[in-house]
């Protein structure tokens, strides 16, 4: 969702004129960049709890709740 909504909106903004590779644009396009900021956000937020969940996976040791190399055969 993030990447969904930090590059779409610059797409659209393209092509409706908006100029690559500037430092000042106007103020029509303001929309589009706050929407870009907003996706880039969330990015970073999901990022950080992707890290999270996994080093506190790699900290805790919790028992496995199904064991799934159940022997299920006749022997």
């Amino acid at each position: 969702i993030g990447v969904n909504l930090t590059f779409f909106p610059l797409h659209f903004a393209g092509i409706h004129g908006y100029p690559r590779k500037y430092l000042d644009y106007p103020d029509i396009y303001s929309v589009w960049n706050v929407m870009a900021s907003y996706g880039s956000i969330i990015s970073v937020f999901a990022l950080f709890l992707f890290i999270y969940v996994l080093l506190e996976s790699f900290i805790s040791h919790r028992l496995f709740l199904f064991d799934y190399y159940v022997n299920s055969g006749p022997e």
